[in-house]
């Protein structure tokens, strides 16, 4: 079972980017490079394994968050996405796994695993 933590839903507004929780519902935004706030207690992957690309969240309720920590994996060669479900109204945030995820939002199925190209740095 998943480990849910529990935030102050009067502290959010501190730990997570800004306009977050004013996205309007159906909203995503991507953030290269962020990642969250260490008061909301999501650990991070570790190099050389992982390059860290950014952070995509998305409102698909009025009381939910769900935030998606991503990665670019050098064993499998493939983008991968560490997705948490954030309850605005409890303060709650628990992982959600890929499939719970799109079976609750079916209209962001097969997003997790995509190539996320737009996390990217254009440096070359």
């Amino acid at each position: 079972m998943a480990r849910t933590r529990y935030v102050d839903p009067d502290d959010l507004s501190g730990l997570l980017p800004p306009n977050t929780l004013s996205m309007m519902v159906g909203a995503t935004q991507a953030l290269q490079g962020v990642f969250p706030d260490a008061g909301l207690g999501i650990g991070r992957r570790d190099y050389p394994r992982n390059d860290y690309l950014g952070l995509v969240i998305t409102r698909p309720a009025e009381s939910i968050l769900v935030l998606g920590v991503n990665y670019e994996d050098h064993k499998d060669g493939l983008d991968n996405e560490d997705i948490l479900k954030l309850d605005i109204n409890a303060g709650s945030i628990t992982p959600y796994k890929p499939s719970d995820f799109e079976r609750e939002y079916p209209q962001y199925a097969g997003t997790h695993r995509a190539k996320k190209d737009y996390l990217r740095s254009l440096k070359s």
